[in-house]
Formats: C-alpha cells, structure tokens, sequence
C-alpha cells in the first residue's frame, strides 16, 4: 500500500469482533462500511494529488465522518428495499453504518483524529491516544501503531474475536458465514 496510513487489520478486525457477537449483522456489509472512508481516499494518495496526511481534511475527509456513514447507509436501504426484503435492507445498512462508525471512531484515537461534526464545523476532533505516521510509510505507520495503547485495543479485540468464533476464522467456515448472508429472494 505504499505510503498509506491505513492499517487495514486494524479496521477489519474491530467490525468483525461485532459479527461475532451478532447474527444479524451482515459481515460482508459491515467490512464494505469499515473500509469505505479510505475506498475513496487513498486513490487519491497513491496517485500523488493529495498528502496522506490530508485525507481526513476539508473537501475529501467528508468520508471520514458520521454523517458520510448515515448517508450512505440510507442509500444502500433505499436501493436494496426495492430489491430485496425491507428486512434485508435494515439489516445491511445498520452493517454498513455499524462499519464505517467504527472506522471512523478508531481514526479519531490517533494525534490527527478528523472532523467527526463535519458539515457543522471543519475543526479535527482527536483523543491522541497514539501518533499518526502515515507520512513513515505503511511500515513505520505499522510501528508507531503497534507500540502504542492501540497493541492494547488491537490485542483485546483479537482475543475477543478468537474467543467467540475462532472456527469462523477458518476458510470453510467463513465461507459458510458468508454464503448464509447471501439474498435469498431478490425481489427484481
């Protein structure tokens, strides 16, 4: 991933520890949500038109708030309750917003932290509970992560996951997981 800062573990991990405590939280769409503020930005990074550093900023870290995750979620149930059941559709939005919020909370721990009252005011919001260093490169980003209280919330959730549902963690069985979430009636 070159120089990103996005630990991607990290942002999966947190939203899967969700799934396993509930049925009815669609995986494939809560991992589509916690992925989804940096889906849009890190094109961006990766051609070179914006600094890691600014993905979270003014014009395109609009993604990185609650209010990017409602928008969202109200969209994919709008277009998947015409499609599908209404039941279905809850079900994959509140996933897809329970995703995204999660991503978003996570960020807002790091120095950087990120405009969580976007539209309302542009001011980053941050705990700074461990440095950002998206600017060392997706490795040093990897250290400065891991040797923070982050080791500590990254370590608790992976316990937690492999505590509940360690066999989901193993291909056949993810698989199954996956396949029962599939729509089963798509209305057309």
């Amino acid at each position: 991933w070159g120089n990103t800062s996005l630990c991607w573990f990290s942002h999966d991990l947190e939203p899967y520890a969700f799934k396993v405590f509930s049925n009815r939280i669609l995986l494939i769409w809560l991992l589509f949500g916690s992925v989804s503020p940096d889906v849009f930005t890190k094109f961006l990074i990766q051609s070179g038109w914006i600094p890691a550093t600014q993905h979270r900023h003014i014009g395109i870290g609009v993604t990185h708030t609650p209010f990017f995750g409602l928008i969202v979620a109200l969209i994919i149930y709008l277009f998947l309750s015409e499609r599908t059941s209404k039941d279905y559709a809850g079900r994959a939005a509140v996933s897809f917003l329970i995703g995204q919020w999660s991503h978003v909370l996570l960020d807002a721990l790091d120095s950087v932290g990120l405009m969580i009252f976007f539209p309302f005011s542009d001011k980053l919001f941050s705990l700074g509970l461990w440095s950002y260093a998206a600017q060392l490169g997706h490795w040093g980003d990897l250290y400065v992560f891991y040797h923070s209280s982050a080791l500590v919330i990254e370590t608790a959730t992976f316990v937690l996951v492999w505590l509940k549902a360690w066999k989901f963690l193993l291909y056949d069985d993810f698989r199954k997981l996956v396949s029962e979430e599939k729509i089963s009636t798509p209305r057309l």
